[in-house]
């Protein structure tokens, strides 16, 4: 890894899993705590107990939407596999938002997931090893090794509307 520029090229070989079409049927307003976004998850799950709120000019039905894509296509197949994962954070409400100053987080838009696995915590070199194993196994848009202090994480993005397929660290 050329750990300066916060990409890990000898990585970037992946196996481009195609995404599961979903779609926004029956997500209609009101969007409560219990809508169901996939079979494991409600809007409850990837709010941490709260509720969406329309922001950066997208709907509360749009944000839902963008959950149910992330949830069937990221979160569902990783959890299949690995049934210890652990949901740190997903949607943050931009006032709630540990996002870059003056940028729009994908977690704000409903987009990102940020996850660890209770049989691997805090080893961070297991959790670098599930990266490598996860960027084969799912669509995605960006997947991040996170690593601040004694912690570490891996951040993972899904759009509905572009895959960029980036694989980042930053620590």
């Amino acid at each position: 890894c050329d750990w300066s520029s916060n990409v890990c090229s000898s990585d970037l070989e992946t196996n481009h899993v195609k995404p599961t079409a979903t779609t926004c049927d029956g997500l209609t307003s009101p969007i409560t705590k219990s809508t169901q976004l996939s079979l494991n998850y409600t809007v409850s799950k990837l709010t941490k107990g709260g509720g969406l709120q329309a922001q950066h000019g997208l709907t509360e039905e749009e944000i839902a939407c963008n959950l149910r894509a992330l949830a069937v296509n990221v979160i569902e197949p990783i959890l299949a596999k690995y049934p210890d994962l652990l949901i740190t954070s997903c949607f943050r409400t931009a006032n709630n938002s540990l996002s870059m100053k003056d940028k729009i987080s994908q977690h704000e838009k409903g987009e990102a997931v940020d996850l660890t696995f209770s049989s691997i915590y805090p080893d961070k070199s297991k959790t670098y090893d599930r990266v490598l194993d996860l960027k084969n196994i799912i669509p995605f848009d960006q997947i991040i090794y996170e690593v601040k202090g004694g912690k570490c994480w891996i951040h993972i993005s899904y759009s509905r509307t572009q895959l960029r397929r980036n694989i980042l660290t930053y620590n």
